[in-house]
């Protein structure tokens, strides 16, 4: 019974969900069944849900004491009390939702032709809707369906007044530009990262129309624009500093799930330029993650993406704020899913030790713990390449190589992470053979090595020249 639907969706209840679902099962309006009752009810007697404390056996006789175990019989009513959770869901959904409790009502109105209540329903849907302070794509959308239903009762007996057809076009640019855009620089993203193609077929008109009148758009297909050419054009500069401003400038605009993926893509605009060697971008980083987390965006139902919190200490070690990195694993390590937590949490304090040069703590971790991700285990590897290559322990450096080597060839979705690795390969080799060369030869290197593109953590092998 753990392992049921019924019992995953009762752990995903809030306080006030369970509150109200208490009160939502005992109503014999929406609940007929009496074992309904009794198996909420049983569940809410339990100090904690385990797989031992809701064991079917127990759970039938709470349900029917002193009567013989009937799985069948026991399937069925959590079945019913499944139901019953969906359509509180439902109905707590709609509670949550003005427009879509006013959109309700103007249906019902329009369906039964009781078109004056129909009517001031839409005015009210229009009011509440110009007093939101969002203007985000949903809001787009809200209008679109809002000036929708208002065609369909305005059209029903005349044709010889104007529309709101202009009202409709309108809303649809607004809402689709803004999602077109939105999805195209999700798409540009994850291709960078898988090397899964997509096709959107609308998008070079949308960027081109939008282009020729920028400021006249919407706040969300400004944005999104900026973001999606700042991705994909390599000398961003310019887009960037558009970005931040109208960040700043639109930001009210935004629900906070929004503006958590909004800053992301704005910080890992800056991680790749700091992956391409561009150093200035990592104090942006940083301070954009820093005002993100003090306005509580990255933390969605008490969750941080494992993604963002390791991306957190990158920028922090990038800038050596050993002390702020070390703090800030402290205060949000809790808030790393569960099923993520411990690899996440080790592999980021073996980077900060590492970056502190304190090996002696950074090794066990780097040699003990096989990873989840593919891309922590990369950067593993090469934490272990470089402390090997520093402490010249070049036994044990030339065995990762290899098998550094076989990891890598395996990974088929790592998208420009394979090529930034094989070069840590090729470099790790020069920089061995040129241990002892003449100043020429060194030379010769480096000005190779400066030139090189996609070479994580440049600065190491430049400063390990100096050493040879």
């Amino acid at each position: 019974m753990y392992d049921s639907k019924l019992i995953q969706i009762f752990q995903k209840f809030s306080v006030q969900e369970h509150r109200l679902l208490k009160k939502w099962v005992a109503s014999s309006f929406v609940n007929k069944h009496e074992e309904v009752i009794k198996l909420v009810e049983f569940l809410y007697t339990r100090k904690s849900i385990t797989a031992i404390t809701t064991q079917r056996a127990r759970t039938f006789d709470y349900l029917f004491p002193g009567k013989q175990y009937d799985d069948l019989k026991l399937r069925h009513i959590m079945s019913l009390a499944t139901q019953v959770f969906e359509e509180f869901i439902i109905y707590y959904h709609y509670q949550q939702s003005e427009t879509k409790r006013l959109f309700a009502l103007e249906h019902f109105y329009s369906y039964h032709n009781l078109e004056l209540y129909a009517e001031n329903t839409s005015k009210s849907i229009h009011k509440y809707l110009t007093e939101q302070p969002k203007r985000d794509s949903r809001f787009y959308y809200d209008i679109l369906q809002t000036e929708i239903n208002d065609f369909i009762s305005h059209s029903k007996n005349t044709r010889d007044k104007p529309f709101n057809i202009q009202t409709i076009t309108d809303a649809i640019h607004h809402y689709s530009y803004a999602e077109i855009l939105k999805y195209a620089c999700v798409g540009l993203s994850h291709t960078k990262v898988s090397n899964v193609q997509y096709s959107l077929p609308m998008l070079p008109f949308v960027l081109a129309e939008v282009a020729n009148n920028l400021e006249q758009q919407s706040p969300p297909t400004q944005l999104y624009f900026l973001i999606y050419k700042a991705s994909s054009v390599i000398e961003n500069e310019e887009y960037f500093e558009l970005i931040t401003k109208r960040l700043a400038k639109f930001e009210s605009c935004f629900s906070d799930q929004e503006l958590k993926d909004i800053f992301i893509f704005v910080i890992n605009l800056c991680i790749r330029r700091i992956n391409d060697g561009n150093k200035l971008f990592a104090e942006t980083a940083y301070n954009l993650y820093q005002q993100a987390l003090t306005k509580k965006y990255l933390i969605d139902k008490g969750e941080m993406s494992r993604f963002t919190f390791t991306n957190i200490v990158f920028t922090g070690l990038y800038i050596q704020n050993f002390k702020g990195v070390e703090d800030f694993i402290k205060t949000y390590q809790d808030h790393i899913n569960i099923d993520f937590r411990e690899h996440v949490v080790a592999f980021n304090k073996a980077r900060l030790y590492f970056s502190k040069q304190d090996y002696k703590k950074a090794m066990p971790i780097l040699l003990t713990v096989e990873f989840k991700d593919d891309l922590q285990n990369l950067a593993a590897k090469f934490m272990l390449l470089k402390i090997y290559f520093e402490t010249k322990e070049y036994e044990a450096l030339f065995a990762l190589r290899n098998s550094f080597k076989v990891f890598l060839h395996r990974q088929k979705k790592i998208g420009y992470h394979k090529i930034r690795y094989k070069n840590v390969l090729i470099y790790i080799d020069k920089l061995y053979q040129h241990i002892g060369a003449k100043k020429d030869k060194i030379n010769k290197l480096r000005d190779e090595m400066s030139a090189v593109q996609n070479l994580p953590d440049k600065d190491w092998f430049l400063h390990q020249l100096k050493n040879l």
